[in-house]
């Protein structure tokens, strides 16, 4: 039988349908040879620190590290009945086909199940990226062998091990040394949120920060036989500041009164024309950064629209993904997607007529280095009737950047004119529209406004076309007082382009080489929900469109190590992960690195007395959201610190006490079978009542993983 493992029932049911299985069965679909089953997400988790030890329950300074020798899992509780059909299949299997998401978290989900049950059978890997019949077809079609992608799991499970020992271990250090301190609350911490945490509140220090200076612009007006037009003054570079600002008003009175009526003469007179090709394809943080700054979605409501358009209506290709272009495979399709847009959706057929599908511009590269492309419209023709309206505006917006792709460069006429009067120059930029080309897109579709690369166009402002050598008269100087603004606040679209494109926050040389070659923290798949677990945790909150830094956060981030604070660690991080995935490191190489990182910061941190959370007496929010600091904290508040103080020592004492009444460990027995549950090695035992022998889990009182001994 050829086994066939999805990652969610929908995408079975797809699978399925194409490969004729309609034959149902409790968590399966059969057919001729081949059976398809599928997972919910993750069937198996690791094991939380208690289930390798009760004294773990009870959170102890003197415990830490918790560094498990082996890492185990176990079922999902909710998951059970599942993952019982799935490990029974793959007993019964001459071969497994993985078929989840193709990224590492996908090759995980089945790896981990397979490694379960010990098969050692062959297994192959069928690559989607799409759940339309055709995109089905074509994976089946080109099928890889399973060691091909084998490593992607190493990597998916390197990430999750080190996550489990970094946040699990450092979280329970700083709650533990916060409550000492008087402060009532958690403290968790990770590789990406805390970076992540971080950056909102180094932004908003910036701007508490903030002094304004004043500076002054001048404007004149240019009057020429050939027209007349606005100019700016070119601030001598004498006076000017960093950012080429005149600070001395008296200076630009001057400047003013020098050139007031002042002939002058055009210095120079540019005008050419300006290619500008159409945006490519979204990738899931540019739709993330588009859809927050258009409609104000958040990045975990476009993801789910986006998933949700993948798995439910096929409408597009798979959404967790990196990269903007398609391969050159993708070529064959223009057609038929191009159809089935215009069969949803009758109103895109004089666009789509004017669309050339033979165009192959940029979007299409022979070599992607990366497991998915760009998210596109499949060839299926959808329901736009059956869209909630975050799903319509995000098909919308897919659907209008594949359209793009298939017309003509926009075409801007722009000139530049510098004009000498009095001792000083100005200059005057213009701009106007020679053809639309792609542009006509997003206009008739209503989509401008949410370009994540900023690609709305200034007004149009036409300028005479005077020549070079040509007199002119300035008139109506203008002085305008400005003053210097502090950085906006974090948005979701800025947030999300900050990790993204982390190089430019951080100051070590060394990391910013790095980071200019990797995806910056987390990946497009986690960054919505690295957002939403800072908010959970009261980091970070919502303000409007803002996200701002709560009071915890100003109080916890700057106590923190600048090793878990720096993006570009948790970056060289990601990198040894990617090397991983290539087959250039090792799982256990890495760990190892991690583990002893993990260690030093321990042993530093408790050989330390200066670390006192202060300024929030819990999980106090932001002054946006009404703030609740501890200034002037009473005795009572001390007396709470006493005590706090007394319950974590009273929880070493317990936990040593539990340490001394646990069972001593029984050796397990040579060749024998792992444990269903948490797979360690097990035990021959006797029932002492029936006599009858079954394997018992050497992990015991921990785990109570039986198994028949004739098994």
């Amino acid at each position: 039988m050829n086994l066939y493992i999805c990652e969610k029932p929908s995408q079975g049911r797809d699978l399925a349908k194409v490969l004729g299985c309609s034959t149902r069965h409790e968590g399966s679909l059969s057919g001729g040879n081949n059976t398809v089953t599928w997972c919910l997400g993750h069937l198996l988790e690791l094991f939380e620190p208690h289930e390798y030890d009760p004294k773990y329950k009870r959170w102890c300074i003197e415990d830490l590290p918790i560094v498990p020798e082996s890492y185990r899992y176990r079922v999902k509780s909710a998951s059970a009945k599942q993952y019982k059909v799935v490990a029974d299949l793959i007993k019964k299997a001459d071969c497994v086909f993985i078929a989840t998401d193709f990224d590492r978290e996908g090759e995980a989900i089945a790896r981990t199940i397979l490694e379960r049950t010990r098969y050692h059978g062959p297994v192959k890997r069928v690559c989607l990226s799409a759940l339309d019949d055709l995109s089905i077809k074509r994976a089946l079609n080109n099928v890889r062998e399973g060691d091909e992608t084998v490593s992607l799991y190493y990597s998916a499970q390197a990430r999750l091990r080190a996550d489990w020992v970094v946040g699990l271990n450092l979280s329970r250090l700083f709650t533990l040394l916060g409550r000492a301190s008087g402060f009532n609350g958690s403290v968790p911490v990770g590789r990406v949120i805390t970076p992540t945490v971080a950056l909102v509140v180094d932004r908003d220090l910036q701007i508490r920060n903030f002094v304004p200076v004043p500076y002054y612009e001048l404007k004149v007006q240019v009057n020429t036989e050939r027209g007349n037009f606005t100019a700016g003054w070119n601030v001598p570079e004498a006076v000017a500041d960093e950012s080429g600002h005149c600070l001395d008003r008296k200076f630009a009175e001057q400047a003013a009164q020098a050139v007031s009526n002042a002939a002058g003469i055009i210095a120079s007179a540019e005008k050419k024309p300006v290619k500008e090709a159409a945006p490519l394809p979204f990738d899931l943080t540019s739709l993330q950064q588009y859809a927050s700054k258009k409609w104000g979605y958040t990045a975990q409501q476009t993801l789910d629209a986006a998933q949700s358009l993948y798995e439910s209506h096929k409408a597009t290709t798979y959404p967790r993904t990196d990269c903007r272009y398609l391969p050159l495979s993708q070529f064959g399709d223009v057609s038929a997607v191009l159809h089935s847009m215009q069969a949803a959706d009758p109103s895109l057929a004089e666009l789509v007529a004017k669309a050339n599908p033979s165009r192959k511009g940029r979007v299409f590269k022979s070599d992607i280095d990366s497991a998915h492309h760009a998210i596109i419209p499949t060839t299926r023709v959808p329901d736009l009737a059956s869209m909630n309206p975050c799903e319509r505006n995000i098909y919308n917006a897919v659907r209008a950047y594949y359209l793009m792709q298939f017309f003509d460069d926009a075409v801007f006429l722009k000139s530049v004119i510098r004009v000498e009067a009095g001792g000083h120059s100005f200059t005057a930029r213009g701009k106007i529209t020679a053809d639309q080309g792609y542009r006509i897109v997003p206009v008739t579709l209503g989509l401008l406004g949410g370009e994540p690369e900023d690609e709305q166009q200034e007004d149009n402002v036409r300028l005479p076309d005077v020549q070079t050598n040509d007199p002119c008269t300035v008139t109506d100087p203008t002085i305008l007082d400005k003053k210097t603004t502090p950085p906006a606040h974090f948005t979701e679209a800025t947030l999300l382009a900050a990790m993204e494109n982390i190089a430019r926050f951080v100051q070590e040389e060394r990391f910013k080489k790095i980071l200019k070659e990797t995806a910056g923290i987390g990946t497009p798949a986690t960054r919505a929900g690295i957002i939403e677990n800072a908010i959970k945790h009261n980091y970070i909150e919502r303000s409007k469109k803002s996200l701002l830094a709560t009071d915890k956060a100003f109080a916890v981030i700057p106590k923190l190590p600048a090793g878990m604070k720096s993006a570009g660690l948790t970056a060289a991080w990601e990198q040894e992960l990617d090397k991983i995935a290539h087959n250039e490191e090792t799982t256990g190489d890495f760990m190892q690195n991690i583990e002893k990182w993990v260690r030093s910061m321990i042993t530093n941190y408790l050989s330390r007395s200066d670390f006192v959370i202060s300024g929030v007496a819990s999980e106090g929010k932001s002054a946006a959201g009404g703030t609740r600091t501890s200034a002037g904290r009473s005795n009572k508040s001390s007396s709470a610190e006493t005590r706090k103080s007394t319950a974590v020592k009273s929880s070493v004492k317990s936990s040593s006490s539990v340490r001394k009444t646990q069972p001593a460990a029984v050796a397990p027995d040579s060749g024998a079978p792992a444990c269903p549950n948490c797979g360690r090695p097990m035990i021959l035992r006797t029932n002492k009542t029936k006599g009858n022998r079954f394997w018992g889990c050497s992990g015991f009182p921990q785990c109570r993983g039986t198994m028949p001994a004739d098994e």
